[in-house]
């Protein structure tokens, strides 16, 4: 969203620590946080978006969340 980008994202190194002290069992909390932040975002949006870009949105935020603290646990344990 215009505004809320940055280089440093403090939810990333929570989701990343979160991964690394409990494991693959945190991953549905995870994308449950991810789904009402960003759609309490793209429901604030003018113009309103279509169902599918809603969907479509949701779920690639939802997939980068989840992937990007697997891929660093991977990258750390390696």
């Amino acid at each position: 969203m215009p505004g809320t980008v940055a280089s440093v994202w403090l939810p990333s190194g929570l989701t990343l620590g979160l991964i690394l002290l409990f494991g693959n069992k945190i991953l549905p909390s995870i994308a449950l946080g991810s789904l009402w932040v960003i759609s309490f975002d793209l429901i604030e949006r003018d113009p309103n978006i279509s169902i599918q870009a809603f969907f479509w949105v949701n779920f690639g935020c939802i997939a980068g969340n989840l992937v990007q603290p697997l891929l660093a646990r991977f990258i750390l344990k390696k």
